[in-house]
C-alpha cells in the first residue's frame, strides 16, 4: 500500500483566543489519493489551531470533525478508485503536559529517562479516517519534562525498527537520533519523522547548518532559532536536518523557517533534459504538484499561511513521448520480404499475374529442385539452390536458447554494477559502525562517572548490534560485542544476597490474601500492614508466630495509614506507632494497644511516620512540610516544630532520617536528601533502569547505605550517600516483592504471601 506523509508545525502563542501552547501534526496516507490529501488537510489544521477559541481538548477534537468533513467531500465527488483514507497524529505541547490525539496509522513514542512507551490508536480508531460517519481520536494525556523526547513516525518506520531500537535511538544525545535514524531510514520510500524533544539544562539541541541558502536574506528576519539544513550531499553521512525550531522564537521563526524552506524547494525545481540520442525522444524532468480540484485553496502557491512543510506526496511522471521515425524499414516491408523468403524455401511461387507468358512457362520448368539428399543435422532443415549450396534456417530451440543468453547477459550487465555498488555501500557502513562503536568504547573506558560509561557502552551496543544485521558484522562484531557486554554487566552490579529464609508463610492467614504495603521491623517481631483487611499482623522473629494486633474498627480505630518502629528512646520502652485515617496515633507493645496523646495541628496530614533519636517526624505531603514531636511521657502531647519545610515535599510519599539527614522518596521514585539548607537529588547515577515507584529508603542497612525496595523489577537497590549506584540484590525468592524493611544489618521482605530475613 503506498503511504505518503505531511507534518507541520504551529506555535501557540499570540494565537487568537485561549494560549493552547504548540501543535505538531504527522497525517499519513493509506491510499494514493490519501498521500495528496495529506498536506491539505495539515494545512486547514494549523489554520484552525490559531483560530478556534475552545479548550485545548476541545480544539483538537474539532481538528479531527473538520477533517473527516474534508474527506466525505473529497471521496462524496470521487470516483472508488480515488477514494482518500489516512491517519492523522497531533502533539498538543504546553507547559509541563503534553496532549496527544490519534487516529488511524499512527504512531507516538515518549521516552523519560529510561521509560519508553508507545502511543497508537486502540479499537476502531486503528482503522484510517475515510469521512464515513465520526472519527473521534483517542486522547492521551502525558506530563513531560525537560529531558523527554516524543517522536511522531509513519507506521514503515515502526515496521522497519522495532520499538527496542527506537527507544534505544532516542536515548541518544539529542544532536545524534535524527541522524541516526535518517541512516537506517534511507531505503524507505515514504517516510517521515518528527522529533519533539525538550532539552534538559544545558543539553545540545540539533545544531542549525553554517549558512543559509542563497535564495534566503537572513537580515529580513528577526526570528533567531529557526535552521534549514542544505542539501544531503554536503552533509558527510547524507543527513539532511529540514527544519529545526525554537518555541520561543516567537511568530518570526515559523516566517523564518517558511522562507527558507520555500528557498530550498526553489532549487530543486530545476528542469532538466537528458541528452538526445538519434532516433529517441527527450525525457521530460520536472517536479509535479499535487492539484486538488475540490480544494483550490491547496493549489495556491506557498501553502497558506502557517502551512511550511511539502506535503511528501509521489511525483506525478510526464506521459510518454510519442514515437519518432527512425531509419529502420517499416514493419509491413519487413514482413512480406519474410513472407518471400519462406517461399523461395519451400519451392512455393506465387500465381503469375494474366497475360503473355514469360519464356519456358508452356513447357517444363527451367529449373528442376532436388529432393534433400542425406541425413544429419540439417535434414529437413534447409533447400538446396540453383547453384547446388545448401540454405538452411536455425532450429527454433536454438534461437530460443540463444535469446535466452543474451537476456541473461543483459540481466548480468544491468544487475552486476548494482550489485557492486551495494556490497561496497554496505562495506563502507560496516566500519563506519565499527569505528562509532570503538570510539563509543574507548570513551567508555576513560570515562569516571558511572552515568556517562553507561551511556557510552549502551550507544556502543546499539551500534553493534545494527553492524550484525550486515553481510559479514557477525564475524566483524565476535571480539567487540563481549567486551561491551561484560561493561554493562560490571555496570548493573547485580549480586545474590549471601542467605535468604522465610520466617513465616502467611498463605491462608484470613478469608482474603494479604496486601502488604509496608513493613516495619523491631528487635523481636516484625510487623505488617494488610491494606485488603486494613489491619497489622505481628510477626515473631524467633517462632513465627503470626498474630493480628491492630483491627479498623476495634477501640473506635480508623483504618492504619501509616506504621514506624519506636525503639528504646522512647518513653515506655518500645513499641509499634501506628497512625489510622482518623487522625489518632497508636502505641502497640508487646502486651497492650494504647492510644496515645497526639498534638496534632489543625489540618495535618500523615504522608509517613519515621521514629528517630527520641522523636516521631511527620511527613505532611500538601503542607510540604515535616513536623518534628517531641516524645512525652504519654505519647507526644507537645505542640510539633517544623523540621522541614521545602517545595519538593509536595511530591514526597516517603521518609526516613537519619541523623541531620532527612530523605525522601516521590512517588515517581525520585530520591532526595535533605541536609540543613542543603538538598540533593540522588542521581542514581549507573543504574540501569532508576526507580519508578515511592519506596521508603533504609539507611540501618549494609555499612549505612541506602536501601531502596524496587518492585517493579523485583530487586533490592542500593545507593552511596551520595546518589551513586552501587549494586542491586536479586534472587528466586524475591520475586513478587511488595515490601521491604531493614534493621541491625539485616533485610525483611514480603514476598510470594512469605515473610522472609536477607542477609546480606
Amino acid at each position: 500500500m503506498e503511504r505518503g506523509a505531511s507534518v507541520g508545525v504551529v506555535e501557540g502563542r499570540g494565537a487568537a483566543g485561549a494560549d493552547r501552547g504548540d501543535l505538531f501534526l504527522l497525517a499519513e496516507g493509506a491510499t494514493p489519493a490519501g498521500n495528496d490529501l495529506a498536506g491539505h488537510l495539515v494545512s486547514s489544521a494549523e489554520r484552525g489551531w490559531k483560530t478556534l477559541d475552545l479548550s485545548l481538548t476541545g480544539a483538537l477534537l474539532r481538528l479531527f470533525e473538520d477533517a473527516q468533513r474534508s474527506l466525505r467531500e473529497w471521496n462524496g465527488r470521487s470516483i472508488p478508485q480515488h477514494r482518500a483514507e489516512l491517519g492523522l497524529s497531533c502533539l498538543a505541547l504546553r507547559g509541563d503536559r503534553a496532549v496527544l490525539a490519534l487516529r488511524g496509522p499512527a504512531r507516538v513514542l515518549h521516552a523519560s529517562g529510561a521509560t519508553i512507551a508507545s502511543h497508537e490508536p486502540e479499537g476502531e480508531g486503528a482503522a484510517p479516517m475515510d469521512g464515513a460517519g465520526p472519527a473521534p481520536p483517542r486522547l492521551v494525556s502525558l506530563p513531560v519534562a525537560p529531558g523527554d523526547r516524543l517522536l511522531l513516525a509513519t507506521t514503515n518506520v515502526g515496521e522497519t525498527l522495532p520499538e527496542g531500537v527506537l527507544g534505544a535511538i532516542l536515548t541518544l544525545p539529542l544532536p545524534e537520533i535524527l541522524p541516526d535514524l535518517y541512516r537506517r531510514l534511507t531505503h524507505l520510500r515514504d517516510a517521515a519523522v518528527l522529533l519533539v524533544a525538550l532539552p534538559a539544562g544545558d543539553e545540545p539541541a540539533t545544531p542549525a547548518p553554517e549558512s543559509a541558502p542563497e535564495a534566503f536574506d537572513a537580515a529580513a528576519a528577526d526570528g533567531p532559532v529557526i535552521g534549514a539544513g542544505g542539501a544531503a550531499a554536503d552533509s558527510p553521512d547524507g543527513f539532511q536536518s529540514s527544519l529545526f525550531v525554537d518555541p520561543g522564537a516567537g511568530s518570526a521563526s515559523v516566517e523564518l523557517a517558511r522562507r527558507r524552506l520555500q528557498a530550498l524547494d526553489a532549487r530543486s525545481r530545476v528542469e532538466a533534459a537528458p541528452p538526445q540520442d538519434a532516433g529517441i525522444g527527450a525525457a521530460e524532468a520536472r517536479l509535479s504538484v499535487p492539484e486538488f480540484p475540490d480544494f483550490p485553496e491547496a493549489n495556491a502557491a506557498g501553502g497558506n499561511g502557517d502551512a511550511f512543510f511539502p506535503a511528501l506526496a509521489p511525483s506525478r511522471q510526464p506521459p510518454a513521448p510519442e514515437s519518432h521515425r527512425t531509419g529502420t524499414a517499416p514493419v509491413s516491408e519487413l514482413a512480406a520480404g519474410r513472407r518471400g523468403q519462406l517461399a523461395a524455401a519451400n519451392g512455393w511461387r506465387p500465381p503469375a499475374p494474366p497475360g503473355p507468358a514469360p519464356p519456358g512457362a508452356g513447357g517444363a520448368p527451367l529449373v528442376h529442385v532436388r529432393e534433400a539428399m542425406g541425413g544429419g543435422p540439417w535434414r529437413g532443415g534447409g533447400t538446396l539452390t540453383g547453384s547446388g549450396r545448401r540454405a538452411f534456417a536455425l532450429p527454433s530451440w536454438l534461437v530460443v536458447l540463444a535469446g535466452l543468453a543474451l537476456l541473461a547477459g543483459i540481466a548480468v550487465w544491468i544487475v552486476a554494477p548494482r550489485a557492486l555498488e551495494r556490497d561496497a555501500a554496505g562495506a563502507a557502513a560496516l566500519a563506519t559502525l565499527l569505528d562509532e562503536a570503538q570510539a563509543a568504547i574507548a570513551a567508555a573506558s576513560a570515562l569516571d562517572d558511572a552515568g556517562a560509561r553507561r551511556e557510552a557502552l549502551t550507544r556502543a551496543r546499539v551500534l553493534l548490534l545494527e553492524a550484525e544485521a550486515l553481510e559479514g558484522g557477525g564475524a566483524a562484531i565476535a571480539p567487540l560485542l563481549p567486551r561491551v557486554e561484560r561493561g554493562l554487566a560490571e555496570l548493573d552490579a547485580v549480586v545474590a544476597p549471601a542467605a535468604i529464609e522465610t520466617i513465616a508463610d502467611l498463605r491462608g492467614f484470613g478469608e482474603a490474601p494479604i496486601a502488604v504495603a509496608r513493613l516495619a521491623a523491631g528487635d523481636t517481631h516484625v510487623w505488617l500492614l494488610d491494606e485488603a483487611a486494613r489491619r497489622v499482623i505481628a510477626v515473631s522473629l524467633a517462632t513465627g508466630a503470626k498474630e493480628v494486633v491492630f483491627a479498623a474498627g476495634e477501640d473506635g480505630a480508623g483504618a492504619p495509614a501509616a506504621i514506624a518502629f519506636a525503639g528504646d528512646s522512647r518513653p515506655g520502652g518500645p513499641a509499634l506507632l501506628i497512625a489510622d485515617a482518623n487522625g489518632a496515633l497508636w502505641a502497640r507493645t508487646a502486651e497492650t494497644l494504647e492510644r496515645l496523646a497526639f498534638a496534632r495541628p489543625e489540618g495535618l496530614a500523615v504522608t509517613d511516620l519515621r521514629f528517630a533519636d527520641g522523636a516521631l517526624y511527620v511527613l505532611d505531603a500538601p503542607a510540604a512540610a515535616v513536623h518534628r514531636f517531641a516524645a512525652t511521657a504519654d505519647g507526644f502531647g507537645a505542640a510539633p516544630t517544623v523540621a522541614l519545610r521545602a517545595p519538593e515535599l509536595a511530591d514526597a510519599r516517603r521518609l526516613t532520617v537519619d541523623g541531620d539527614d532527612i530523605f525522601t522518596v516521590a512517588g515517581d521514585g525520585a530520591a532526595r536528601r535533605f541536609s540543613g539548607e542543603l538538598t540533593l537529588e540522588l542521581s542514581q547515577a549507573g543504574i540501569d533502569r532508576p526507580l519508578r515507584a515511592a519506596a521508603r529508603p533504609w539507611t540501618d542497612g549494609p555499612a549505612g547505605e541506602l536501601a531502596f525496595l524496587d518492585a517493579s523489577a523485583d530487586r533490592i537497590v542500593v545507593l552511596g550517600r551520595d546518589g551513586a549506584f552501587r549494586r542491586q540484590y536479586r534472587h528466586e525468592d524475591l520475586r513478587g516483592l511488595t515490601a521491604f524493611a531493614a534493621r541491625a544489618g539485616y533485610g525483611y521482605a514480603f514476598s510470594g504471601e512469605q515473610l522472609r530475613r536477607i542477609t546480606f
